[in-house]
């Protein structure tokens, strides 16, 4: 059993705690032999998994030049939408034909509308409507509108998200967590990590009122976890939602290359896109596994060590830091030779793009994430077939 204390960052003790039991496993990969599992003790059916679309941006190009207040103007009457966010690309003060627009908590059928009432203004419609972001969310609600089972399960998020794209590339990739915009981001592992001895690195423990991050902030694709408690991330200007609307999530931004992979250029591609694509690169669980018994018994004792550590490691920074610090930690045991000098042979795989190392997929949270995105889907089709 591994208890881990789950804190906010002003507080003096922990707010709630989220425990892992040990499953041992019988699989018969190679990999997978002698090893146990260390599986989040909660029960996903006390939640409800909600996928949300959170924010489409779209550039409007037309074929007259014309001003924002004017494109915010048409786009709310003829939507019947609050005024949405408006930004000018280019042209002159207050005069251009390319605008970005920002719609919240879009449904596809106003979306739709969208080339038609542009069309019909004075300003006309250049070319259709292009995706330039666009924001997808998976929310967990708790039955019980519990504090402790939401905390809980934002630490089960954090700790056993597992994407297939690797986040060590590059330093403004790797994960991390902010309290607040106007702090400095706390990185779970330094990048020096591969220039310093294993034994010395353990990875930092996000806070509960702080936002995890994974890759930069304005690529191509970005993740965000958070225990959601507040309509702004910035905790200067935050207005506390009640206490039905408090939820754990997890959520991609996605835009410029990872649009385009995923061939979301248009609002019609939007409308009949599979959402469940973004599983594995974007939304997918997988549990730590240990070494269960040491392959020479004299050494079981060292073995033993190192599943401590590792646990430690697993319960600050969670599969992917720990996966990480493995993958460093066999890199170093071979360019010093100390494998050899102990008689230990790793159980360990070298991590590449796609590689999910010593992890087994939470098969649990994954189904409830894809029946999540399924249903997202089946509520676009049924708004579609009513517009």
């Amino acid at each position: 059993m591994l208890s881990v204390p789950l804190t906010y960052r002003e507080a003096t003790s922990p707010a709630h705690q989220v425990e892992f039991r040990r499953e041992d496993l019988r699989r018969s990969q190679a990999r997978l032999q002698n090893r146990y599992a260390l599986v989040p003790r909660i029960n996903l059916k006390q939640f409800l998994c909600k996928a949300v679309i959170d924010f489409v941006e779209v550039e409007i190009v037309t074929k007259n030049s014309t001003n924002f207040p004017a494109i915010r103007r048409w786009i709310s009457s003829a939507l019947s939408l609050p005024s949405p966010w408006c930004e000018q690309v280019g042209g002159e003060k207050n005069s251009a034909t390319t605008f970005h627009i920002v719609i919240h908590d879009p449904r596809i059928a106003d979306l739709e509308r969208l080339d038609g009432a542009i069309a019909k203004t004075a300003a006309g419609l250049a070319q259709p409507t292009k995706i330039t972001k666009l924001e997808i969310s998976i929310d967990f609600y708790p039955h019980s509108g519990s504090e402790e089972d939401r905390l809980a399960m934002f630490g089960v998020l954090q700790r056993t998200y597992m994407p297939s794209k690797n986040v060590w590339t590059k330093n403004r990739d790797h994960p991390r967590f902010q309290w607040s915009e106007k702090e400095k981001p706390t990185f779970f592992l330094p990048s020096s990590i591969k220039r310093r001895l294993h034994h010395q690195l353990s990875p930092e423990a996000a806070f509960l009122d702080s936002t995890v991050y994974y890759w930069e902030k304005t690529g191509p694709a970005s993740i965000r976890i958070q225990n959601k408690i507040t309509n702004n991330r910035n905790k200067d200007r935050f207005i506390a939602l009640p206490q039905e609307d408090k939820r754990a999530r997890i959520e991609v931004t996605l835009t410029g290359s990872a649009l385009s992979e995923l061939k979301l250029r248009t609002i019609a591609d939007l409308a009949r896109f599979s959402f469940t694509k973004l599983q594995g690169e974007h939304f997918h669980f997988a549990l730590p596994t240990f070494v269960d018994r040491a392959r020479l018994s004299q050494y079981q004792k060292v073995q033993e060590a190192i599943n401590l550590r590792d646990r430690e490691s697993f319960a600050k920074g969670g599969v992917l830091c720990l996966e990480r610090l493995r993958d460093v930690r066999e890199e170093w045991f071979k360019r010093v030779g100390e494998l050899k000098a102990r008689g230990i042979t790793p159980s360990l795989r070298r991590m590449g793009k796609g590689d999910r190392g010593t992890t087994v997929a939470y098969v649990a949270l994954n189904e409830m994430v894809r029946t999540a995105f399924q249903e997202l889907g089946r509520r676009i089709a049924r708004r579609e077939r009513r517009s």
